[in-house]
């Protein structure tokens, strides 16, 4: 049998667009059907360019073709971001097909209406500058690192550009302009990596942020 060439250009140019399409089923269950798209699938297709996502429809049927036919010639990574389905499985060659077919319909039909995210990969996705904000400065080392959760947003500043500071304001005011609940603002700060909880109600503390960077001399 003839091996399968790995190299990271050979496998992502096979199956680099199927894997950003599995990227956004981590933590996430394969729970798509025939005409119905689930979470992670919705969160992909709002995040994506329909050239994209034909793309990754027929990379998941080469995949799932492979599945069929010799398992092992499919790259371990590859394998091991398959999706569990609901009740426990790991989603196979059929669940491929049925998300290569919803992509296909998308493209055909139109994405998904914009909306707040539905998954962690979308929050992470649309909101990278607030993800990396959190995820850095706002762990459960905040109280051991900062003296408090302005000092952790002073240190954020003091390295930070003026780009990536206009880019933290924004994704803030996106956020806020999504019109959660006090509650589902802190699961959405605590999916972007703030593993602390804020001072204040999260939309009040997220505008104290903006606050803060909009003092900070440019």
């Amino acid at each position: 049998m003839t091996r399968m060439d790995l190299r990271p250009s050979t496998v992502q140019a096979r199956f680099g667009a199927a894997a950003r399409v599995l990227d956004a089923y981590a933590g996430q269950s394969a729970d798509d059907g025939p005409g119905r798209l689930g979470a992670a699938l919705t969160g992909f297709l709002r995040r994506t360019e329909p050239v994209m996502a034909s793309v990754a429809a027929g990379q998941l049927r080469d995949l799932a073709g492979m599945l069929a036919e010799a398992e092992d010639a499919v790259p371990a990574p590859v394998r091991a971001a398959l999706p569990r389905t609901p009740d426990g499985a790991r989603a196979g060659g059929p669940w491929l097909e049925t998300v290569a077919d919803l992509l296909d319909d998308a493209v055909d039909h139109g994405f998904p209406e914009p909306g707040a995210p539905v998954s962690p990969w979308e929050w992470r996705q649309r909101f990278p500058a607030l993800a990396q904000f959190l995820g850095c400065y706002f762990t459960q080392d905040l109280p051991d690192e900062f003296a408090d959760h302005d000092a952790a947003a002073a240190a954020w500043l003091a390295t930070a550009s003026p780009v990536e500071r206009a880019r933290l304001t924004g994704e803030i005011g996106e956020a806020l302009a999504l019109g959660l609940s006090d509650g589902d603002l802190d699961e959405a700060l605590a999916t972007l990596g703030m593993d602390v909880e804020p001072p204040l109600p999260a939309p009040a503390w997220l505008r104290r942020v903006a606050d803060l960077v909009a003092e900070e001399p440019a």
